[in-house]
């Protein structure tokens, strides 16, 4: 994870939070489980973000989905469900105890069902600038693993961008986003 919990002001935990109609499990209960149901697209960032939440540096993950992390509070699975978005991957945090007693078949649906909500859908966004100094820097690390030359034009799921506009106006960062239409 990040050294700092910075990044998780209360806007970005309720953009993590948010209870779209179509989820299944509602993060309303203690006692969490965080899931990967997609690993990002740069396997080596992905690998560091997945060891340092497991606190393992030889941690090889399964095939996806799979349950990362069990019995978290709600703020260490907001933290790693946002670690995990910056990465580009897709996780969601559910009550341990639905984790615990469901059926294989209903874990499988409802894995398949959180999958292919809006809040993961493919977007397009633009960053056009960021702030001078290390607070653009910082950004530019936390949501692509990197310094990028400007503009960036990237496809990332709509909860990653949306919290990027969110941390873009906060720093006087300007990003676009565009749906797609596929």
């Amino acid at each position: 994870m990040t050294e700092s919990n910075d990044w998780l002001d209360l806007q970005t935990q309720e953009q993590l939070a948010a209870c779209p109609p179509e989820k299944l499990a509602p993060p309303t209960v203690a006692g969490y489980s965080l899931v990967l149901l997609e690993r990002g697209y740069d396997r080596a960032r992905i690998d560091r973000t997945l060891q340092s939440l497991v606190n393992d540096t030889e941690y090889k993950p399964p095939p996806c989905p799979f349950v990362l992390l069990k019995e978290l509070s709600l703020a260490d699975a907001m933290q790693g469900q946002f670690e995990l978005i910056c990465a580009d991957s897709i996780s969601v945090f559910i009550d341990s105890e639905v984790l615990l007693n469901a059926k294989k078949l209903y874990l499988n649906n409802l894995f398949n069902s959180l999958r292919k909500s809006r809040e993961f859908q493919p977007v397009k966004i633009r960053v056009q600038s960021i702030p001078d100094g290390g607070r653009g820097e910082a950004f530019l690390q936390q949501f692509f693993g990197k310094v990028l030359k400007l503009p960036i034009t990237q496809v990332v799921a709509r909860k990653k961008a949306r919290i990027m506009r969110h941390w873009a106006t906060k720093l006087g960062a300007i990003v676009e986003c565009n749906e797609l239409n596929y």
